[in-house]
Formats: C-alpha cells, sequence, structure tokens
C-alpha cells in the first residue's frame, strides 16, 4: 500500500526517515531552499485524528479508518504535498497546502521551471480557519542540491500513518464497514488477501508524536449543501455552491465522494465541468 505519488516516483537517499516527522509551517516566517523540483514533490490527502495527530489517507475508501471514521472531522482529508528542504543546516520535510503549492507553481514557473535556485521564506499568518501564507523569493543562487541526503517522504508517511494505527489490517477494516452497512447496500467485494502494513512500524503507540501545528486547512463541520439532519449520502450541491467553492474544497469534496480530480486539471471552473461529467 502506497501513500503518497510523484511525478517520477525517485525515491529518497536517506535511510534514517523512522527518526524525522514531516512538518507543518510554524506562525511566523520561515526561510527555506526547496531540494527537489516540484515534479518530485509528493503529493497525499490528510486525514485528522481526535487523538490530535494526522495520518495519510490509505487510498482505499472502504478500509481507510479515516474514511471509515464515524467521526465527520476526521473523515474529511485534505490534500497536501510533501517536499525536501534545506532550514539552516538541517534538511527536513514540510507539508505544503494546495493553495501554497498552487502559488510556488507560478513561481516554478516564472523562474524557468525550477524552484530550487532561490531561496524561499514563507510567512504563516493566523492558525486554524484564520491561516494564510505569505510567499517572498531570494534571487536566483543555485546550490548543489546532490550534495544534501534526501528523507524517503513514503516511508515518513508509512510511519505516521503505523503509529496512529499500528494494528491495522485492511480485511478487518473492512469486515468492521461491512458490518455497519445495512444488509440492502452491502458490498459483495471479498476480502482480497492485501498484506498488512505492520512491517515497517518503528516505535509503539506511546511514541506518537503530536504534530506541530493546527490543520492549515480545517474542513467544515457541515458540507456545503448539506442540511441539518441530512445523511452523508443525500447530500445535494448545487452547480452554484460548487462554483463558490475553491480549487482544495473541490479536491477534498471529490476525495471525499471517492474520486480524485486529475493532478494536471486545475482551477475552479475546469474541476467543476469535470465533477458535472463525472457525477452526471
Amino acid at each position: 500500500m502506497k501513500f503518497g505519488k510523484s511525478l517520477s516516483e525517485a525515491p529518497g537517499r536517506s535511510d534514517d526517515s523512522n527518526k524525522r516527522w514531516i512538518k507543518g509551517f510554524k506562525e511566523g516566517d520561515t526561510r527555506l531552499r526547496f531540494l527537489q523540483e516540484m515534479k518530485d514533490w509528493v503529493q497525499y490527502y490528510e486525514h485528522w485524528n481526535p487523538a490530535g495527530t494526522y495520518f495519510p489517507c490509505t487510498g482505499e475508501r472502504a478500509t481507510c479508518p479515516g474514511c471509515t471514521s464515524d467521526n465527520e472531522r476526521m473523515r474529511q482529508a485534505t490534500r497536501k504535498v510533501a517536499v525536501n528542504a534545506l532550514v539552516g543546516q538541517y534538511v527536513d520535510v514540510y507539508k505544503l497546502s494546495s493553495r501554497l503549492v498552487n502559488r510556488l507553481m507560478v513561481r516554478n514557473d516564472r523562474n524557468n521551471g525550477t524552484i530550487t535556485d532561490r531561496d524561499y521564506i514563507i510567512t504563516r499568518i493566523g492558525m486554524d480557519q484564520t491561516t494564510e501564507y505569505d510567499l517572498e523569493s531570494g534571487n536566483a543562487a543555485p546550490i548543489d542540491t546532490s550534495a544534501y541526503d534526501l528523507h524517503d517522504i513514503e516511508a515518513m508517511l508509512r510511519q505516521s500513518f503505523e503509529t496512529n494505527f499500528p494494528d491495522f489490517e485492511a480485511n478487518e477494516f473492512m469486515a468492521d464497514a461491512e458490518a455497519k452497512l445495512d444488509p440492502a447496500t452491502k458490498s459483495t467485494k471479498a476480502s482480497n488477501g492485501k498484506p498488512t502494513i505492520k512491517e515497517a512500524v518503528n516505535g509503539s503507540p506511546t511514541d506518537a508524536v503530536v504534530d506541530q501545528d493546527p490543520p492549515s486547512e480545517p474542513v467544515a463541520q457541515q458540507h456545503p449543501g448539506q442540511q441539518e439532519g441530512q445523511q452523508e449520502d443525500e447530500i445535494e450541491i448545487s452547480l452554484d455552491q460548487l462554483n463558490a467553492m475553491d480549487e482544495p474544497a473541490l479536491r477534498s469534496l471529490c476525495h471525499t465522494s471517492g474520486v480524485d480530480v486529475p493532478d494536471d486539471l486545475h482551477g475552479t471552473p475546469a474541476i467543476v465541468d469535470w465533477m458535472t461529467k463525472q457525477f452526471a
């Protein structure tokens, strides 16, 4: 089971990922140098755990403990992008929101298709629903990025999941999910014998590390268009409501509905047009 994906699928070179955690930006300024071009950045969907931690979505809607949670906020997933970056003398992995990635894409295109040739200052303003980001960049000053050992982001995502759910077995979660369904709507999908994802566990549940930052893109407690008392599968969202949503919200809504927006599709109009064809 793989949590993240990149265009090049290039693995990291570091073997000490178990000693590192994916970081969020603290309030204030963070000056960094990206060590990977954008094609190698890893995107994934992230769930919030009521215990105060975060974990990646497995991508298997029927068995993911986030997607199948009874907690509505936990059930939502927000798209994140992770990248190795040099901060001071240390290489760490940072997670970026979709909005911030979109702004960096503009800088990448403006600078001849590279994001690693200069320092960036990312300023986090506010917390939770008030979070905003400011972005500044310095003059071009290329460095030898190959001189730095990169952390294995996929391994870090796996460890984050396994720290939250050390005893997770996909087949067991499938059985639990099936048991909650009404007999008339139960899936006929049989157990597929997928292996557990316990083999890479490092430490124990007591080693859980609380994420340094609150969610930068908190989800609403109620879906757009959902009326009080209405069940999730009864939600109706008008075209006007979709057009009023930004790209991250649309991507999260699609993911929660069991489909993912293509990576090369950007902007509300294009995504809404794609959605109307998918859900017609």
